[in-house]
């Protein structure tokens, strides 16, 4: 997080806060559309028979 949010003042300097602010949506828009296009969406419930690491898949 400290990591972004200096490349973000950084960027700021650069190309301006409202480009900043931009193409911050942008990044946060591909993200979110990222997930939701993802079957990881659909997922609501964990899976009810989880294996444990040390036991190998069935």
């Amino acid at each position: 997080m400290p990591v972004a949010a200096a490349k973000a003042g950084i960027l700021g300097e650069q190309i301006g806060l409202r480009s900043t602010i931009a193409v911050m949506a942008a990044i946060h828009l591909i993200s979110t559309l990222a997930v939701l296009l993802t079957p990881l969406a659909r997922v609501r419930d964990l899976p009810s028979h989880a294996h444990s690491p040390t036991e190998p898949p069935k």
